[in-house]
Parts: structure tokens; sequence; C-alpha cells
């Protein structure tokens, strides 16, 4: 009887750690994820609608999230080379990095505003409240092959409806979204004027690295929308204070052409993402 009490244990501790080895298995996963992201540039033109392909690295700790087109610009500064997308195209792409540290729930927001790559800046916020105000439905249905659930959450300005897949037992997302029981597989903001749906999804063996931490100015979130909003709308001006614009006119009403062209411009350009005031 005792040496099968031992061999009962014996067994039972052999399932324990087999099961605790193939939950670390499944935490150390890594994955590449491609999100088709589509939005309208101005919420009042359905012409204006941009599409562009996202991808989203995730270990379920860690994350980066990023254009996967600017990507392949963006690394040939670092001695790589891609052909995924035309010079012609590289002007609407988004040029943001984020990173997530899903345990801590701090998100790192790294972009450039002016032209080129003249400055690069970032700012940290803190998603905890996500954990409190998603609200999990009872909804169910089969997207991309995936049994998900519906969920909503207010985030910058917006109601967003989410649907995501324990299937894939990663709290994670595009853009800042994550703390759901599983992958978000489709996001859509009310207006239906922006969406992410899933593309497609593989295991990788690592997450590529964020150069951009580096050389990042640190600054505060309004203070990074302000500076936006005001190259939005003052484009050439701030570029000619800098002294190292690009812009060259032959003439005052040359400019002037120039200037008015890109105030009808911005003034289209009024569907962020995050409508931040």
């Amino acid at each position: 009887m005792i040496k099968y009490l031992i061999n009962c244990l014996v067994v039972l501790a052999g399932i324990t750690c087999l099961s605790y080895s193939n939950s670390q298995i499944e935490k150390a996963k890594t994955y590449q994820v491609w999100y088709e992201m589509k939005y309208l540039r101005d919420s009042l033109d359905e012409n204006s609608l941009i599409m562009e392909t996202m991808e989203l690295f995730t270990n379920g700790e860690l994350s980066l999230f990023r254009s996967y087109e600017y990507s392949a610009i963006d690394s040939t500064k670092f001695g790589f080379s891609s052909n995924r997308i035309s010079l012609e195209q590289k002007n609407i792409l988004s040029t943001y990095y984020i990173t997530k540290d899903l345990k801590s729930n701090m998100v790192g927001f790294f972009d450039k505003i002016r032209l080129g790559n003249k400055d690069s800046y970032v700012y940290y916020e803190n998603i905890e409240n996500q954990k409190e105000t998603w609200i999990l439905t009872d909804e169910t249905d089969s997207l991309k092959g995936f049994y998900c659930q519906k969920a909503l959450i207010d985030f910058g300005g917006r109601r967003w409806i989410a649907w995501f897949s324990n299937d894939i037992p990663i709290s994670d997302g595009p853009y800042k979204f994550s703390n759901l029981p599983g992958l978000i597989i489709d996001l859509h903001d009310t207006t239906d004027t922006w969406r992410f749906s899933l593309m497609k999804l593989k295991e990788v063996k690592e997450m590529p690295k964020n150069h951009k931490l580096g050389t990042a100015k640190e600054i505060k979130k309004e203070d990074y929308y302000a500076l936006k909003k005001n190259y939005r709308d003052n484009m050439v001006a701030v570029e000619e204070a800098s002294g190292d614009s690009f812009y060259i006119f032959s003439s005052p009403s040359e400019r002037n052409r120039f200037v008015n062209s890109k105030s009808r411009s911005s003034k289209k350009d009024n569907n962020w993402i995050e409508l931040y005031p």
C-alpha cells in the first residue's frame, strides 16, 4: 500500500512538472501578428481611406507594435535592405513604434514629428485602467478561424469594439490595447472610421529590438500632441524656423500657394486615432 501511494505521488509529481513545463513553454512563445489597419484620414470623406499593414511582436510579457512597411524603410538606416514598399507610398505610413510592458502595463510611444529623421520623441503612459474599463459581453463569434468574444472599451475619445480569442492566451493586441483574456483578432471604433483586422500570425524565435529607445527625447503626452498639432498646422513656418528646412521657394507667391495647400490638407487630417484635446 505504501509503495502504491509512493508511485501515485511520483506520477502526480510528474504530471505537475509536465503541466508546469507546458505552461512555461506556452508562456515563452513569441508571435509575429499582422493586422490590416484601415482608417479615414478625413472623418467626413469616405474617399480618404488609408490602408496599412501593421505588425505586432508579442510574447505575453513584452511587445512591439509598428508599421510593417515603415519598419522596412526605417531599417535601411541600420544596414538592412528591403523592397517591401515603394518610395511613393512612404509619406502616408505610420512612423510610430509602440512598446508594451504587459506586467507593469507601461506603454512607450515613440515617434517623430518633423519631416525626415530630424527628431524623435517618446512618452510613457500606464494603461492599468484598461483592466477595469473593458466590458466583456456574452456575445461570441468565429473570426479568422478563431472562437472570439466581444468586449467594449472607451479609449482615446472613442468607444472601441474588440473581438478577442483565448485560443491564443496572450493578453495583447494592436496599438495600445491589451488586458483582455486573449489576443485581439478584430478591433474597430463605433464610427467605423478605424479598424484593425488580423491578417495572419506565426511563431518567431525572438522579438526585434526597438532601436528608437536610445535616440528618443522623453516628453509628456500632452506636449507631444501640442508639437504634432502645431507642426500639422504650421509645417512650413516650423521647418523654416529650424534652419534646416526641406522647403526652398523661388518666390513669396510660390510659398503662399504651398502654405495654403498645406493648410487645406491639415484641415482634412482630422481623424487621429486618439482624439486628444
